[in-house]
């Protein structure tokens, strides 16, 4: 027994304020959402400028055989092994290839199919010229889609997509800029030194980003920059080194890309940007060294 579903009264509908929904850019999506979009969206736009090169005249896409029965041909198979034929015989024909061996391809393939059908049909099998042997098949370039790339670069929709990557890169950079400025302000407001904290948050407000990436990695292995200088000699040396490796390891990870499809890019600023911060940053990190070793020479 079922029961109709009861009706919605169009009195209890209420339209949607679209002045009240927030948008959010697909930039700023959680990382699983964009990077589904940015993919669906690369796909789609490398298939549009992706075209097979001309097979007129490639040796794996000539004839291997044909089938004749009474002296007309019922069916021609090339050196894949693809069939085509008319549409009268391809039932009998499906039925001769069913349950064939998948394993083969190329050649062997189109032998196999070719004898198949031409015992299916009553015919015979008449090799072409340009049968290839397997070796021969094997030997032979693959054919590969070719992608337009300076076409692809001058689609708008890739210009689009760049700006949606660039606009992540700054969404990412703001999101952990706001979490390194409340740990390191957390860090200061925690000092035991007789600074007030506003006092500390004015002193780091008025630090260049360098030396805050400095503070904030001696924050994240719970020193302040008070504290990092009461530490023994040694142990700031270990300290500083391993912040250099991690300065150079993140250098090499954003400054490593491709030069063709998406990873080309035209905009050298960003990285001139990039490079710039590392210099500063260890300049700064040598600086501190040099003050170490001073210090040692000197006691």
């Amino acid at each position: 027994m079922t029961t109709a579903a009861q009706p919605i009264p169009l009195s209890s509908v209420q339209m949607i304020d679209k002045s009240k929904l927030k948008f959010v850019h697909v930039s700023e999506m959680p990382e699983d959402t964009y990077k589904n979009f940015i993919e669906a969206q690369e796909r789609f736009l490398e298939s549009r400028h992706t075209s097979l090169p001309d097979t007129s005249n490639h040796p794996a896409y000539q004839p291997y055989a044909t089938v004749q029965v009474d002296g007309k041909v019922v069916a021609q198979i090339d050196n894949h092994g693809w069939i085509s034929s008319s549409s009268r015989h391809n039932k009998a024909i499906q039925g001769a290839i069913e349950g064939e061996n998948s394993r083969l391809n190329g050649p062997n393939l189109a032998a196999n199919r070719a004898e198949k059908i031409a015992a299916a049909l009553g015919g015979t099998v008449v090799k072409a010229d340009t049968a290839l042997t397997q070796q021969s098949y094997n030997a032979t370039e693959k054919i590969k889609p070719m992608v337009d790339y300076t076409a692809m670069h001058n689609d708008p929709l890739y210009e689009s997509l760049l700006k949606t990557k660039q606009a992540r890169t700054e969404y990412i950079a703001q999101q952990m800029g706001q979490e390194m400025t409340e740990t390191s302000t957390a860090s200061l407001e925690t000092d035991s030194s007789d600074k007030t904290s506003s006092d500390a948050f004015l002193e780091y407000m008025d630090m260049t980003p360098e030396e805050r990436y400095i503070m904030q990695a001696l924050a994240h292995r719970g020193y302040t920059k008070e504290e990092f200088d009461m530490l023994p000699l040694e142990e700031q040396e270990k300290i500083m080194k391993e912040i250099r490796e991690e300065l150079r390891e993140q250098t090499q990870t954003q400054t490593e890309s491709g030069q063709t499809g998406f990873n080309a890019t035209n905009d050298t600023a960003a990285k001139q940007d990039i490079v710039t911060q590392i210099v500063t940053i260890t300049n700064l990190l040598d600086k501190q060294a040099q003050i170490q070793d001073d210090h040692k020479r000197n006691s």
